[in-house]
């Protein structure tokens, strides 16, 4: 007994151990299949980068601004410059040039000056032009734009106007599948082999007085695209910003300009230079300001390792799903919340240190592990109750229905025969010398005797009868609709086709056999109970009796 005790411990718990290999299994390819190709998929993207613009945002609300934003000044074309100008769009070229001029006088002089303005063709007025030329060439560090179309060509300003600038840096928005604008090009490789720049790139080079490729060389690009991801501080509203028309009056140029990053742009809206970012809308010369302020602080946006969003996936993974399997669904699915709260912790501090965690895949894992452990239990446990309740209806030797399932049958609670009119028959079985045929053979030749005359006996019962085992050599079987004539013949058959079963174990010439005791009546829930069974009892005694094998009915 105790050695069957410590086997089935033993089985229980290999079981136990095959279903958790498995588990981890899954929750493994699971979460490897997310992070390395789900999280590409359009929707997931969308969800993730915006779930990453959210933590962004509230880096935004609660985190100091990086202490560069104070070397940018950014001068804004708005429409009260417009208007106090007497200017429309676009403005003279002499209004810029105004600008340039005092910029370079010597109490104002920036480091780097970058028009976000693309000069294209030559203005209605040449003076204008030459005006313009003329104060680049003096300034000496103003850099102009060029713009990259939808097909990635370069095209260029006007030649008189790109001559004299210190560089011309191409400006492009690349936006995401949401068309937000998150990443930027630092730099082009042209048909003819050469590297054309990024504005904000050449911008930055500019005022640090290095090369622009030793700028690219610092920026984490993706090797895929050559892009790099744009790490927002800061809206319009947060530098220090000043309307065109004030910058040309402007007695505080010192404050505003010196040894500065000074970016000229347009900020209304119908200008069509306006883009939705993380932190909302945002006009270009903006987006190239935090570019520059990326570039100042080499504070970069970058994703962490993917094995390490693997690792952090996964325990989310397991632990919420080993919660739910061993404590139950209300528990793992409280364990699977206090894991979300605890990510998005997590990638709120890891955003503050310009790190993104997929806080969105770590949920989205999370939560489907507790659903898929969830079902998974729901159907183990009704499967198991399936099986349990089929091991208490049906015996396991020979496939019959059980006593217990019998005794139902017999006091009503399963309901066999709708027509309460009908005949119905009960037989009894018996296998004749299943003592001896146990001693002599030994029990597995009896078992097998047990399943051939349970097989024979349920082949030749009519599909709407029940064959039962009442334990023992001793079968019942109830024939609802069939009469005293019919339940004999057949009865009478199954004892021929029992005469016929094969054993090898069995000696030549020698028969295995059966007595039936049969008893047919009309339909009554009163008589259907002990009383049935007790006359066909009566007649398989009869019928051992008598001589066995044979089959004794009472009409």
């Amino acid at each position: 007994m105790i050695s069957y005790i410590k086997m089935t411990g033993m089985i229980n718990l290999k079981t136990v151990n095959k279903k958790i290999y498995i588990v981890v299994g899954l929750a493994m390819l699971l979460t490897a299949g997310y992070t390395f190709a789900a999280a590409k998929i359009p929707i997931f993207y969308i969800i993730r980068e915006n779930a990453v613009d959210l933590l962004m945002r509230q880096r935004h609300s609660i985190s100091p601004l990086p202490r560069e934003i104070n070397d940018i000044t950014i001068i804004t074309i708005d429409e009260e410059s417009l208007s106090r100008l007497r200017q429309r769009w676009p403005m003279s070229r002499g209004i810029y040039a105004a600008l340039l001029k005092g910029l370079s006088s010597a109490n104002a002089r920036p480091l780097a000056i970058g028009m976000d303005l693309f000069f294209t063709g030559q203005s209605e007025v040449p003076e204008d032009d030459i005006l313009l030329a003329e104060a680049m060439q003096k300034s000496a560090n103003s850099v102009i734009v060029s713009y990259m179309n939808e097909t990635g060509a370069i095209i260029e300003p006007e030649g008189m106007l790109a001559k004299p600038a210190a560089g011309v840096g191409f400006v492009s928005a690349p936006r995401g599948r949401d068309l937000v604008v998150r990443e930027m090009y630092p730099a082009a490789l042209l048909t003819e082999g050469s590297f054309k720049y990024s504005f904000p790139v050449l911008t930055y080079a500019q005022f640090r007085g290095i090369e622009c490729r030793d700028v690219v060389r610092e920026m984490p690009l993706d090797p895929a695209g050559g892009i790099m991801r744009v790490n927002y501080f800061g809206k319009l509203e947060d530098f220090k910003t000043i309307s065109l028309w004030k910058a040309l009056l402007s007695p505080d140029r010192e404050y505003l300009f010196k040894n500065k990053v000074v970016l000229i742009g347009t900020v209304i809206e119908v200008h069509h230079d306006v883009y939705p970012t993380p932190l909302g809308i945002m006009p270009g010369v903006a987006i190239n300001a935090n570019i520059v302020m990326n570039l100042m602080s080499k504070r970069w946006l970058v994703l962490l390792p993917p094995w390490i969003t693997f690792l952090a996936l996964l325990a989310g993974v397991i632990i919420s799903g080993g919660v739910t399997y061993r404590f139950g669904i209300p528990k793992g699915a409280a364990a699977s919340v206090c894991l979300i709260v605890l990510a998005f912790i997590l990638a709120s501090v890891c955003i503050i240190y310009d790190r993104i965690f997929d806080f969105f895949g770590f949920s989205l894992m999370v939560i489907f592990s507790f659903i898929g452990i969830s079902v998974w239990m729901g159907l183990s446990t009704f499967i198991e109750n399936k099986r349990l309740n089929n091991m208490a209806i049906i015996d396991a030797l020979t496939g019959a229905f059980t006593y217990r399932y019998f005794d139902l049958i017999l006091k009503g609670e399963k309901v066999l025969i709708p027509d309460k009119n009908a005949e119905v028959s009960l037989a009894l079985f018996d296998v004749d010398h299943f003592k001896k045929i146990n001693d002599t053979y030994g029990h597995g030749a009896g078992n097998d005797v047990l399943r051939g005359v349970a097989a024979a006996i349920k082949d030749l019962v009519p599909a709407s009868g029940v064959v039962a085992r009442f334990g023992g050599d001793e079968f019942a079987a109830i024939m609802p609709g069939t009469g005293s004539v019919e339940a004999h013949a057949i009865a009478s058959e199954m004892v021929r086709a029992v005469r016929y079963l094969a054993f090898a174990w069995l000696p030549k010439g020698a028969v295995i056999t059966i007595s039936v005791g049969v008893v047919t009546t009309k339909y009554s829930p009163e008589y259907m109970g002990k009383e049935i069974l007790k006359a066909a009892d009566a007649e398989l005694y009869k019928a051992k009796a008598s001589g066995k094998d044979r089959v004794s009915a009472a009409i």
